[in-house]
């Protein structure tokens, strides 16, 4: 694919390298601009990875997790912020999937937001809020195990409550069965009363 001068401009607005670092780019990701701005945002990721000692997620594994917990159904609110500004705002309705909230568009503008600086921020259903920035593999770890201990205690509990509310129709379906045989032993009774008179 040609690569334009328009597309270089773009890879640079949107990662701040020099123009050879973008052209770079995009010849590796044959003129995907997306593909160009994930990969040099990734070079930065093990430069200063290098020099932190610590290894951070990558957009693409934020997104691809990001899917995971809203498959999940553990994120209520997707939050890009800026400066402390919310530039966007994805409410995730509960039992959605990834598919519908996680177009094109959308991850496309996630994975811009993060390449110029942005912070990622997750809301739980219980009011927490997790930013992804911050997240060493480590802590995603943890997080995760923690965010499935919920579900599974969530999901313990719902069978619970299940099997409490089976136990109590079955407990109801006995008594309204022992009423119906007692009311059909009166009428058996007052008829065989009523013959015998």
């Amino acid at each position: 694919m040609k690569i334009t001068l328009e597309m270089v401009d773009e890879v640079i607005n949107r990662t701040n390298v020099s123009y050879k670092v973008a052209k770079e780019a995009l010849e590796l990701s044959d003129g995907d601009v997306l593909k160009a701005i994930l990969h040099i945002e990734s070079q930065k990721e093990e430069s200063a990875d290098k020099k932190s000692g610590s290894k951070k997620v990558s957009s693409q594994e934020i997104i691809e997790r990001l899917k995971a917990l809203v498959n999940e159904g553990l994120v209520h609110q997707i939050i890009v912020e800026k400066n402390g500004r919310v530039i966007v705002d994805i409410p995730v309705v509960a039992g959605a999937l990834s598919a519908v909230i996680f177009t094109w568009a959308t991850v496309a503008g996630i994975v811009a937001a993060l390449a110029t600086g942005c912070e990622l921020k997750i809301l739980k259903k219980d009011g927490d809020i997790i930013n992804f920035n911050e997240l060493t593999q480590e802590k995603f770890d943890d997080f995760m195990t923690f965010l499935k201990k919920e579900k599974k205690d969530a999901q313990d509990a719902a069978k619970d409550a299940a099997e409490d509310f089976s136990d109590a129709v079955k407990d109801d379906l006995e008594k309204a069965e022992d009423a119906v045989d007692a009311a059909a032993k009166r009428v058996e009774d007052t008829l065989d009363s009523e013959k015998s008179e």
